[in-house]
């Protein structure tokens, strides 16, 4: 049975090798931090635009991991700013872009 699982899982990650999920989790991970901050700064939110744009922003991902990440960065404190209100449409532009 031990064997048989550790079989099925091996075909499971040559199948899945090229997913972008490890990516996706990186992001989460990094907006984890943000969601307890009171206030995300300028800087900060122009650190997680560029972050996500070059990390996920070429991928192709599926409606789940939008979802997802679009649930992740919703329970954002973003003050209302000019600023806030481009990055915001960056990041969104970042994981829309390349929708399958």
């Amino acid at each position: 049975m031990n064997s048989t699982c550790k079989d099925a899982y091996s075909i499971f990650c040559e199948h899945n090798k090229d997913t972008n999920n490890e990516k996706i989790t990186f992001v989460l991970n990094v907006l984890n931090i943000y969601k307890n901050k009171t206030v995300i700064s300028d800087a900060e939110l122009s650190f997680l635009s560029h972050y996500i744009h070059f990390s996920i922003g070429k991928d192709n991902m599926t409606p789940y991991q939008m979802n997802i990440l679009t649930c992740a960065l919703s329970k954002l404190t973003i003050v209302d700013r000019p600023s806030s209100h481009d990055l915001l449409n960056f990041i969104f532009y970042s994981i829309t872009r390349n929708f399958t």
